[in-house]
Parts: C-alpha cells; sequence; structure tokens
C-alpha cells in the first residue's frame, strides 16, 4: 500500500511538472490575440523595413535603447550574416517571471532559423526582441 501511494504521488506530481513546463508552448489558440497580431505585424515590419513602425511599440526604457536608424542597421547585419528572411511559425507564447510575456516565433532566413523572442510588457509595449539561434 505503501510503496502504491508514493508511485500515485510521483506521477501527480509528473504530470503537473510536464503540465506547467509546457503551458502555452506551441499553442497559438491559447495565447493572446492581441499579443499575436502585434508579433505578426511586427516580424511584416522587419520584412518591410518599416523600422519607425517597430519603435513605436517600444517602452521607454527601449526607446532609449534602441532608434530606427540602429535597428535598420541591426537588421541588415542579420540579413547579411544569415540570409534573406523568407517566413516565420508560431512557435510559443510564456509568462516571464510575472514581468510580462515572451511570444516566440521560428523565422525562416536563407537555409538557417533563428528564434524571434518578443518581450512584452505594460500595455503590450515591447521591452525586448530578439533574433537567437535554435539550439541544434
Amino acid at each position: 500500500m505503501k510503496v502504491f501511494g508514493t508511485l500515485w504521488i510521483i506521477t501527480c506530481l509528473t504530470a503537473l511538472c510536464i503540465g506547467c513546463s509546457n503551458k502555452g508552448a506551441g499553442d497559438k489558440t491559447a495565447a493572446d490575440p492581441e499579443q499575436i497580431a502585434l508579433a505578426e505585424n511586427i516580424l511584416s515590419y522587419f520584412q518591410q523595413e518599416q523600422f519607425d513602425q517597430i519603435v513605436e511599440h517600444f517602452d521607454a526604457r527601449m526607446k532609449l535603447s534602441l532608434n530606427k536608424e540602429q535597428l535598420a542597421v541591426v537588421w541588415a547585419q542579420l540579413s547579411t550574416q544569415v540570409g534573406t528572411y523568407t517566413k516565420s511559425e508560431f512557435h510559443s507564447a510564456q509568462k516571464v517571471n510575472n514581468a510580462g510575456d515572451m511570444i516566440v516565433y521560428t523565422c525562416y532566413f536563407g537555409s538557417q532559423k533563428l528564434y524571434f523572442q518578443l518581450a512584452l510588457g505594460k500595455d503590450n509595449q515591447i521591452s525586448g526582441l530578439y533574433f537567437k539561434p535554435q539550439p541544434n
């Protein structure tokens, strides 16, 4: 009986951990539609090189750190290093330490794939954006 109780507790804890670790991952319908629309618009603005449109969504800290000219340079360098942006696919949406949300897309550049991570804070303002290599 003691073994059965222990196995039952381990099974419940494992299910709980798996459920928590995958919360929102890969499920676009569970994500905030406004945040998804914003992320897709930002990716479209990058593709169309409308960097002023991206900066409009920055929070105050981001506006001090990065302007549209700097963003254009970063995009040009990225395109030179990994190729031309071709498409993107939703990857996940997650809460980040009660500080905001992270929307993640897989982006295809030439033959490379990068994660596009969009950190959103208060009022869905952009508090960070990153293009990161995907683990192999």
